[in-house]
């Protein structure tokens, strides 16, 4: 077919096929493009797979070069994960890798290749693709399986190169990848701890800006576990300064639900738990990352009783935080109930108006009213995830500091 006959209303998947046995790229882009026009990436993803069946091995260059053009980077291992055999053993021996490289660094995108390369585990590369020395091509194809063969070949172990080789390189290195070899530094080697807890920072900020991903909660986890307490404000200058969930009492975009799997929500905190790390600083793992969005605080506080921490120490810990709410109801006799927006809790939270109450601007007292927003502490905790709050404001600031 060539490529001025083809129709929009007229095209199907044999006319790719058709386009791919006469190495005609420019029309398998074009069909694709048509056939692919309304639908939605999980079907440009199923068609992509689907044509792994009906194309010859030996036309698998001109289709991977189709697939690695079209198709996201986040999606390619969706695309080629998971084949039969027959498909992988053709991946890796049928397809023109060369060609494919070339194209792919004209286009500074060969972190494309490097994500299919791993989904079909092809690593002996040194003889397939020559575009540019190996070394240079490890770290472009920048996937954690290849950096790793990078460090382990031409780098070493040497804490001092690993810190100099992130200082050039963490930005084409895959992110997570980055954190860890940043996070391993300051856990293991105390006399770089501080240069490389400045470079961690700049590097999470740097990606803040670029809306990528931020430090997780992984790796503050391996933080905490891995500093002495003493320590602890080493952790809390990376968490504060370099990455965008540290706690705020704003709203939350989601929340976890009364009915969440507590046993699976509270694994991240297994090893902290176990390792007896002070309430305060679970607590602020908690607080100062995604997991308020995952995870029951009542759930978490419960396990934290279970473990063996005290009540007193527990509450303690929260009452650190201002919790953002609003008011749901108030009974005639004064009772008012509260959600929390700022934390995940199953219940709603409890205060007594005719005992404790709202405060405003100037120190007067506020109505509490269903619908209306305020701020609290939390003053006791009963099992059942049971509440009660004290401290309850219009603005935190109106909050005389006697109170704090």
């Amino acid at each position: 077919m060539g490529e001025k006959c083809v129709q929009d209303s007229d095209v199907k998947i044999s006319d790719i096929i058709n386009a791919a046995r006469e190495n005609n790229f420019e029309n398998m882009q074009l069909i694709f493009d048509i056939m692919t026009e309304k639908e939605s990436e999980k079907q440009k993803i199923g068609l992509c797979r689907h044509l792994f069946c009906r194309i010859p091995y030996d036309n698998y260059t001109i289709l991977v070069r189709l697939i690695l053009q079209k198709i996201p980077k986040r999606k390619i291992k969706s695309v080629f994960i998971q084949q039969e055999d027959e498909v992988v053993r053709a991946l890796q021996t049928k397809v023109d890798y060369q060609e494919v490289a070339q194209e792919l660094k004209n286009k500074n995108e060969l972190d494309k290749l490097g994500t299919m390369l791993d989904a079909i585990d092809l690593t002996e590369i040194d003889e397939l693709i020559t575009i540019m020395p190996l070394p240079e091509l490890l770290l472009a194809l920048s996937t954690k399986r290849f950096a790793q063969r990078y460090i382990s070949e031409y780098l070493g172990e040497s804490p001092d190169d690993m810190l100099s080789f992130l200082k050039v390189n963490s930005n084409v290195l895959p992110i997570d990848f980055a954190y860890n070899m940043y996070v391993d530094i300051i856990v293991k080697y105390p006399y770089m701890r501080e240069e490389a807890a400045k470079r961690l920072i700049d590097f999470s900020k740097q990606n803040i800006n670029e809306k990528k991903k931020t430090l997780s909660y992984k790796e503050i986890i391996k933080l905490v576990l891995g500093l002495q307490n003493e320590q602890f404000p080493i952790v809390d200058n990376i968490v504060q300064l370099g990455t965008k969930y540290t706690y705020d009492s704003m709203p939350m975009k989601r929340y976890a639900q009364a009915d969440t799997d507590t046993e699976k929500s509270l694994q991240p905190f297994k090893e902290l738990l176990d390792k007896k790390i002070p309430a305060k600083h679970i607590i602020y793992v908690y607080m100062n990352t995604k997991l308020r969005e995952s995870v029951l605080l009542n759930a978490l506080m419960e396990e934290m009783l279970l473990t063996g921490y005290s009540e007193t120490e527990v509450v303690n810990a929260v009452r650190d935080y201002w919790i953002a709410g609003r008011v749901k109801h108030v009974t005639e006799d004064g009772i008012v109930r509260v959600s929390a927006d700022s934390i995940s809790v199953s219940r709603l939270m409890v205060f007594n108006a005719n005992m404790i109450h709202i405060s405003g601007e100037n120190g007067e007292w506020i109505t509490p009213e269903k619908g209306q927003k305020i701020y609290y502490k939390i003053r006791n905790y009963l099992s059942g995830g049971k509440f009660y709050i004290h401290y309850p404001c219009e603005k935190i600031e109106y909050i005389s500091k006697r109170h704090e």
